[in-house]
């Protein structure tokens, strides 16, 4: 069985005839169909038939002749003259109900095109006539260098199928055959009234088309694209440029109006006209985010000891020694080992004795209590108004009637994040880790956070920039993502002591200078030991190797050969004290040097304790009983001239 396709006009819009009542001669009908006509090649399919609608080189077809939307074809133009020409392709649009496809064709130029007739002249006993390509190339002189010319078929309609009482197919008796499926079925004035789309094979003259109307819905939706601005936490609230394309496949029809309509979280969408400009291009500036109104409830976590208490509270001000603070402005209040207060950036820290905090109203549920912040160990904050999502949505309408629609979910990232990823595409960022937003974007309640807070023995780091791996390894059930002890940002490792070995892997090997800097803490009794790996992922073939143990950071000075002498660096490693210890690699000469908050090393020179041809991982061993904390890990390449002498 072979199938057929019909074209339609679109409802409500008026097409251009050709300028008469009258009948054209048969042979101006087959010149100006053959013209608008092309072979269907498609690689792995076989070939089909296809005519065009707008000058611009949009062509119709079945969509059994093609596939979906994306895949490429080759259209053959006056296939078998002297001025044949074969164009690439793809297709836009695919109906697999109705069996239609869209073309575009990747070249430019003004192509041939077929009027559209209309419904109406779909009657029994009309006289038609069909363009295409039977049996695809085996017509052709050649069939394995040349195309065939395109056969032209005359008929009449011989029967109307209906479907709940309107025109679903009509049947002609025009001399139909495999390959001239989605080629034109044209009236007596040389207009389109069907596409060829089926045939019943040993059944000469009962073939099928489908008709005019059902071509018509299919060309009268819009294509619609949306080129939208990246967002962030930083810049969501602020006017950002939108770019839309919409492209009508009706010739002479009026554009559409086209709103984008952008939606924050669960809020009510905000309806923004955009502005058209030139080749189908349309433009708006709009925030994606509405910025507050005023300072909305907060959501807060109080731990007290092993259990914790979720509600909303009202914004209030508090002291943190002698300085006013207002919850709002906060992202952690921390009342034990030590007062302090860590603000909305994630960074700043206020550290002195809290007042201002007890019996503080807070909703739990339904329940109206009074809390004794105080008493907590620790007090989380998080905004209720934050948004995760926006979605945008564009509406293409028409008469006062939508007639194309695109949704698109737009997510709010961090602008750490964000910046990362770019510093890693301008080449100034390796990879990093651990950074976190003021908002905990990248942390809990987040459904895509890398630092799955609360948590242990599982992955994380998820979509964190310029790794191939998650943190995995040895022991993962007693490495933690925890919020209570953190460098910046809202999230840090835990890692427990006992043989525990969380290690990460870079996407690319890297043979080049690096920097590599990380903030550890140690508590009493704690202690770890850090390589830098190669891409074979032996420690005992890695590159530079250090730790701290003991109440001082020592370095490994290793021989080249998988082996060498830890050496006490005589910088102290005061309990419970962020540190921030940095790298610098010279992969290429396997040396290295070691610095901690600035203070350097002095040594004549460190080895590597392997001799890797590429640097390719980080892995953190935690043996002693009190383990550490490990935060905001970043990897860089070296300053320039950073080991001349």
């Amino acid at each position: 069985m072979f199938r057929l396709a019909l074209f339609v006009v679109v409802c409500g819009t008026t097409v251009a005839l050709l300028g008469a009542d009258d009948a054209l001669p048969k042979a101006e009908i087959a010149k100006r169909g053959k013209a608008a006509t092309a072979l269907v090649e498609v690689k792995g399919r076989g070939t089909g038939s296809g005519f065009c609608v707008h000058p611009s080189g949009i062509f119709v077809t079945n969509e059994h002749v093609v596939g979906p939307a994306g895949k490429a074809v080759l259209l053959v133009l006056n296939s078998g003259l002297k001025n044949q020409n074969v164009v690439p392709a793809k297709v836009g649009r695919a109906d697999k109900t109705h069996d239609l496809a869209i073309l575009r064709v990747d070249a430019t130029g003004a192509f041939p095109t077929l009027p559209l007739g209309t419904v109406d002249d779909i009657t029994e006993l009309a006289e038609v006539v069909a363009v295409g390509f039977p049996f695809g190339r085996l017509l052709a002189a050649d069939v394995t260098k040349e195309y065939p010319t395109a056969s032209v078929n005359t008929g009449s309609v011989t029967a109307l199928r209906l479907r709940d009482g309107e025109l679903d197919h009509f049947q002609v008796d025009v001399a139909l055959n495999p390959g001239n499926s989605g080629g034109p079925v044209l009236d007596t004035r040389g207009r389109v009234v069907g596409v060829v789309v089926s045939g019943i094979r040993g059944a000469a003259g009962i073939n099928q088309a489908i008709p005019v109307s059902h071509l018509a819905k299919f060309l009268a939706e819009p294509e619609l694209t949306l080129d939208p601005p990246k967002l962030t936490d930083a810049n969501c609230n602020t006017p950002l440029p939108f770019k839309a394309r919409m492209t009508v496949f009706v010739p002479g029809a009026t554009d559409p109006e086209l709103r984008l309509l952008l939606r924050a979280g669960d809020d009510e969408p905000r309806t923004f006209v955009m502005k058209k400009e030139v080749d189908g291009l349309y433009t708006a500036a709009a925030a994606p985010v509405p910025p507050p109104v005023k300072a909305g409830l907060s959501e807060i976590t109080a731990r007290y000891g092993s259990g914790l208490v979720t509600g909303q509270v009202g914004d209030f001000e508090f002291q943190v020694g002698d300085k006013p603070v207002k919850l709002s402005a906060t992202r952690r209040v921390e009342f034990k080992p030590r007062p302090r207060v860590v603000l909305e950036d994630g960074k700043t820290i206020l550290e002195g004795a809290i007042t201002g905090v007890g019996a503080v109203p807070v909703a739990v549920g339904t329940l109206q209590v009074a809390l004794d912040l105080s008493a907590a160990d620790s007090v989380e904050t998080r905004s209720k108004a934050e948004v995760g999502v926006v979605t945008a949505t564009l509406v293409a309408v028409a008469g006062g009637k939508e007639v194309g629609r695109l949704l698109t979910q737009l997510p709010i990232r961090a602008a750490q994040q964000v910046a990362a990823e770019q510093a890693i595409a301008d080449g100034t960022l390796i990879a990093e880790s651990g950074f976190n937003d003021a908002k905990g974007i990248n942390a809990n309640p987040q459904p895509d956070s890398p630092f799955p807070l609360g948590k242990r023995g599982v992955e994380g780091g998820q979509g964190e920039p310029g790794w191939e791996t998650n943190w995995a390894g040895l022991g993962l059930d007693r490495v933690e993502y925890q919020s209570e002890v953190v460098y910046e940002g809202d999230g840090a490792l835990r890692i427990h002591g006992g043989t525990v070995q969380p290690h990460r892997r870079l996407s690319k090997p890297q043979t080049k200078a690096l920097l590599i800097e990380q903030y550890v803490r140690v508590p009493s009794g704690g202690g770890f030991k850090a390589y830098v790996m190669g891409s074979d992922g032996q420690t005992t073939l890695c590159g530079p190797h250090w730790g701290a143990e003991g109440g001082q950071f020592r370095v490994f000075d290793g021989d080249e050969r998988g082996s060498g002498r830890w050496v006490d660096t005589g910088i102290d490693c005061v309990p419970d004290k962020w540190y921030k210890a940095v790298v610098l690699t010279d992969v290429k000469n396997h040396r290295w040097e070691f610095a901690v908050n600035d203070k350097k090393y002095e040594h004549t020179d460190l080895h590597f304790r392997g001799r890797p041809d590429a640097i390719q991982g980080v892995n953190f061993l935690v043996e002693n009983a009190g383990g550490m904390y490990l935060d905001a890990l970043r990897i860089l390449p070296a300053p320039e001239g950073a080991f001349k002498k």
